[in-house]
């Protein structure tokens, strides 16, 4: 089976989408669908369209992409996430030049989700690997964040 170990194992919160990757090499990065759908449905239906080779699928030309056959649609939710991007804020108390904000059209607005509520639902359905996870902070200045405290106060709650 085709993936990408982004997918499996990493989730990124951005200003007006919820990716499995970093989207480094494509722009048109899957997304996941914030309401209605488990992370794990998203995760397979993302899976499922890298594999069926359909001709413009969004991570066509992802560099990342490999194939082995120990990773199956039924195993998805063994795979954890040991890497999370809360990039989801633009708002900063500053206006620096080399700034990717500064280009980005939703600065300064406010994300439409709160990304806690999607890392308490993984942190109970027991998909984040406590041990070897990384939390990266990027786009803003955290410290600008209405909910700052709880946010960070996450990944000390329940020995993450």
């Amino acid at each position: 089976m085709k993936y990408c170990e982004s997918i499996l194992h990493e989730i990124s919160f951005h200003n007006e989408k919820i990716t499995p990757c970093c989207c480094m090499f494509t722009y048109n990065a899957p997304q996941y669908q914030i309401i209605n759908k488990s992370i794990e449905e998203n995760k397979i239906e993302i899976l499922k369209s890298i594999n069926a080779s359909i001709e413009n699928y969004s991570c066509k030309d992802c560099i990342f992409l490999k194939e082995d056959n120990s990773v199956s649609f039924e195993n998805v939710k063994n795979f954890k996430f040991n890497s999370i991007f809360l990039r989801h804020w633009t708002t900063c108390n500053a206006n620096c030049v080399h700034c990717d904000n500064n280009r980005d059209k939703s600065y300064g607005r406010k994300p439409n989700y709160n990304p806690l509520d999607n890392l308490k639902q993984a942190y109970e359905n027991n998909l984040i690997d406590r041990e070897n996870l990384v939390v990266r902070f990027q786009g803003g200045d955290i410290g600008v964040l209405d909910n700052f405290e709880e946010l960070v106060g996450f990944f000390n709650w329940g020995g993450v």
